[in-house]
């Protein structure tokens, strides 16, 4: 228990935890050192899709239920968090619809683009997501802005892009070796 004082998890040797926790800030350092000409270009060119959304949404299977769910929210007869816990079908349910501060560009491609434009913190109409029928508001939107954060999220971003693509090349190579 004296490694946990030491905040070194059991079965860890201080110097391989100092290594391992180490490792994002200077994998961090050397994207910097080969990526740092071109970060601002990088924010730029995905401005938009950097922007974070916290949005309540309730997904159900029928069009029906979706319209009723809908106007039961406009008319202030129940919130859409009590009616994300009895009638969501989605994963989201168990938290009342919260779904905070999401990437746009991490959200399914479809959502990604209806919660570009929006602005309204309305309730929305039921749009059709796949098989499914989403309510959904917009809690708060959280503009990206180019700062050291966000920096480093650029350089990680580009890094495990580089990285699964030098995985893959592996891959493909291995199977043709056998």
């Amino acid at each position: 228990d004296l490694a946990e004082q030491n905040d070194t998890p059991l079965g860890w040797i201080d110097k391989d935890w100092s290594i391992f926790k180490r490792q994002d800030s200077l994998i961090c350092s050397w994207c910097r050192s080969q990526l740092e000409h071109r970060l601002e270009a990088m924010f730029l060119a995905r401005k938009s899709q950097l922007d974070r959304v916290t949005f309540r949404m309730i997904r159900v299977s029928d069009l029906d239920l979706a319209n009723e769910i809908y106007f039961r929210i406009r008319a202030e007869e129940a919130t859409i968090e009590e009616l994300s816990w009895k009638y969501g079908e989605g994963a989201e349910r168990f938290q009342g619809g919260l779904i905070k501060n999401n990437r746009l560009e991490d959200l399914p491609s479809v959502l990604g683009l209806l919660m570009t434009n929006l602005i309204s913190k309305d309730v929305q109409i039921p749009r059709k997501l796949g098989n499914q029928f989403a309510i959904f508001q917009l809690r708060d939107r959280d503009p990206a802005v180019f700062d050291e954060s966000m920096a480093d999220e650029l350089l990680m971003d580009e890094f495990n892009s580089w990285q699964s693509k030098v995985v893959e090349l592996l891959k493909d190579h291995l199977k043709l070796s056998y």
